[in-house]
């Protein structure tokens, strides 16, 4: 990675601690620049990385995908996150995979929605990678069980 990209991310990904290299993680968001960001920084903590911009273009690439977690934005035009999640959830071929929510929606009756709608945890924006990165190990966790 190029020195000049390597500055524009917090000096704690430094100090996050092991890498993850066998998950591949989804990550859905409608805002290019925040996708830009997590993919770079999930990136540079050794996770794989595919990234959809809407709900459709994760549907398609969950067509011959499957990843171990889904990093999703609640909030996005057309299909929104929740609908999303529960497309997800009752369809056997994907009800397996973890859902993390990533989204602005920080109140607690849009955590429930986010839970009933069948996501595994919720994380606000703005977050700190080092809290995200410990949700999706422990999702992961969970999953290998």
């Amino acid at each position: 990675m190029k020195e000049e990209n390597k500055e524009s991310f917090p000096a704690s990904l430094s100090c996050v601690g092991e890498k993850q290299m066998a998950a591949e993680i989804l990550i859905v968001d409608d805002h290019q620049e925040f996708l830009n960001f997590m993919e770079r920084a999930l990136i540079m903590l050794g996770w794989s990385v595919i990234a959809a911009n809407n709900a459709r273009d994760a549907l398609e690439k969950l067509s011959y995908i499957k990843p171990s977690l889904i990093l999703l934005d609640m909030r996005m035009p057309e299909i929104d996150g929740f609908e999303l999640t529960r497309m997800l959830k009752n369809n056997s071929a994907y009800q397996d995979i973890p859902i993390l929510a990533v989204t602005g929606l920080d109140t607690p009756e849009n955590r429930k929605l986010c839970l009933e709608a069948g996501c595994d945890d919720f994380i606000s924006k703005p977050f700190r990678v080092p809290e995200l990165h410990n949700r999706m190990k422990r999702l992961l966790s969970k999953d290998q069980r």
